[in-house]
């Protein structure tokens, strides 16, 4: 089979109405803004912003053995905020053959009370790395 998309294509998180007009994204390779993360390879991406007065951080990570790791990312702020860690299949199509399926993803996502420092935002990724060994 052959896996293509647009490049969104991937595990989206479209971020409720009042989170959205921040353009607080962050990502492992030292992103920031959505001129710096969209279309950016990393192993984890996150956003900050304000939720009844408090701010809350959610990031979305990548986890190893995912085909093209680190994941390329989709960020946006325009008509909704949304993130999407994708196989990059916009530019370059995906084939799995019978020999390689089945076809694995595993991603993460954690929600942080409050603006999450990247090295919370690191350790939740080790963690996950971690448990994501562990799982057959």
């Amino acid at each position: 089979v052959q896996l293509w998309g647009r490049e969104y294509f991937g595990l989206g998180i479209r971020f409720l109405a009042a989170l959205d007009g921040g353009n607080d994204f962050r990502n492992s390779a030292g992103g920031r803004g959505v001129e710096n993360t969209d279309k950016a390879s990393a192993e984890w991406c996150a956003y900050t912003a304000e939720l009844d007065g408090k701010p809350v951080t959610i990031a979305v990570y990548d986890l190893p053995g995912n085909p093209r790791a680190p994941a390329k990312w989709f960020t946006m702020t325009q008509g909704f905020t949304y993130i999407s860690a994708t196989l990059g299949l916009a530019e370059e199509p995906l084939t799995v053959t019978a020999q390689q399926a089945p076809l694995l993803l595993q991603y993460g996502v954690v929600a942080f009370d409050g603006a999450a420092s990247e090295a919370a935002i690191q350790a939740a990724h080790e963690a996950l790395k971690k448990m994501a060994k562990e799982t057959p």
